[in-house]
């Protein structure tokens, strides 16, 4: 403001003991206004999560229903706490080899799965009533119920359909609670699997010129443009010659194989770009220009 340094001082002072959130952080941190931004910006660029964070950007693979475990068979009765390991198929506890998480979701690890969709039953309540039972994290504290019975007899079962997050620090991912012993059964619907890094799904689309370039310093060019959906991330051109007789050194000139540029509106476009001349004044040749299209696949 071109102002006296006294008078700069007394004004500044004044600002920065208004109410203004801006100007207060200014005032905690020392700093001008464009430091405070700065240094706001880093420290929001280094905490950004790359590829979603693990345990809220979750992505629901549904298959077709398999049975998981089934006490009857493995285990018996469940009551209090039983831990399992998701890295293990089905056959483990009581169910069917072919229902194996890791491999129907189609993930390398069980830690990247977040959570597991799936159905619970439990049978034989003749232990006890009333009693309840949950499906949740290995070494979680919840208590919300997914079962209750309120009859205690041989025959008496029922079943819920729900969702629970997993343990994926620890050996064994989810738990059962039982308040009392029964027979438990589950079912996987699905799993939720957690973000991850995948392969580039590439195509290369290419385009052959076959005008024939005979007179010496003749010059043709084209491009070709990627499909729908893939982005340009690079390219190349060759040529050869139509007859047997092979083409001799520098009988044709590349002048350009490059990404395509609009010099309208100075945008590079989504294909590649070649150019060459013709020093031959016999030969007709073919010039190919090819672009490498890719895309990042879902997952």
């Amino acid at each position: 403001m071109q102002l006296a340094p006294e008078w700069r001082q007394a004004t500044l002072t004044l600002l920065l003991a208004s109410n203004s959130a801006k100007l207060a952080l200014i005032l905690k941190s020392g700093g001008s206004y464009e430091q405070v931004i700065a240094q706001a910006n880093n420290r929001a660029a280094s905490t950004q999560k790359a590829l979603g964070d693990p345990a809220d950007d979750l992505i629901f693979k549904p298959f077709t229903p398999c049975r998981y475990m089934d006490t009857r068979s493995v285990g018996g009765k469940i009551t209090g706490i039983r831990t399992f390991d998701l890295a293990n198929n089905g056959a483990s506890y009581g169910g069917n080899a072919g229902c194996d998480p890791k491999a129907l979701a189609g993930v390398a690890s069980e830690d990247q799965i977040g959570a597991i969709a799936f159905n619970i039953a439990y049978v034989d309540t003749s232990a006890g009533a009333p009693g309840f039972l949950t499906v949740r994290p290995a070494g979680s504290t919840q208590l919300t119920a997914m079962l209750n019975w309120y009859v205690a007899a041989a025959g008496a079962q029922d079943s819920n359909a729900a969702v629970s997050g997993i343990n994926q620090t620890g050996p064994d991912e989810i738990e059962i609670l039982s308040s009392g012993a029964v027979h438990v059964i589950m079912d996987l619907l699905g799993v939720f699997v957690t973000p991850h890094a995948s392969a580039l799904d590439c195509i290369t689309v290419q385009s052959t010129n076959s005008n024939k370039v005979q007179l010496p310093g003749a010059t043709d060019q084209f491009g070709v443009t990627c499909t729908t959906g893939y982005q340009v991330t690079g390219g190349g051109c060759h040529f050869s010659n139509t007859d047997a007789t092979p083409a001799t050194e520098n009988t044709v000139i590349i002048n350009k194989c490059s990404r395509s540029f609009d010099v309208n509106t100075s945008q590079y476009l989504n294909a590649w770009f070649g150019q060459w001349t013709n020093n031959d004044p016999a030969k007709s040749f073919r010039f190919v220009v090819r672009a490498v299209c890719c895309r990042v696949p879902g997952h």
